[in-house]
């Protein structure tokens, strides 16, 4: 069992909750959807995540819990526009096929 699946896993529920969370259906299965696709495709890579990657989302998925519990939702959505950016740079960096599968839009 390897960080890598462990750390596949944990970002899967991670991200999933987040919009089980957010009461919209459609949006929850939309990102379990995109979350699979996503850690398929880079399971296929040679080295998609490195430990210093997952350290950071860590302690990004961290503060982004921690102020959803703190009921700061315009601090949450800082976070999470910061999370989603640093994914974004991450997956610029990774083969031609993983940025065309995963087209972050940050609006």
């Amino acid at each position: 069992f390897k960080v890598r699946d462990a750390w596949a896993s944990a970002d899967s529920r991670f991200h999933i909750a987040l919009a089980e969370a957010s009461q919209n259906p459609l949006l929850a299965i939309l990102i379990e959807i995109l979350v699979g696709i996503a850690w398929q495709q880079r399971s296929a890579t040679e080295d998609p995540i490195n430990e210093e990657q997952i350290r950071t989302a860590t302690a990004q998925h961290r503060a982004i819990t921690q102020t959803i519990a703190a009921r700061s939702p315009e601090q949450a959505h800082r976070l999470m526009l910061e999370h989603l950016e640093s994914t974004r740079s991450h997956v610029q960096t990774q083969p031609e096929g993983l940025q065309r599968l995963i087209q972050l839009q940050l609006l």
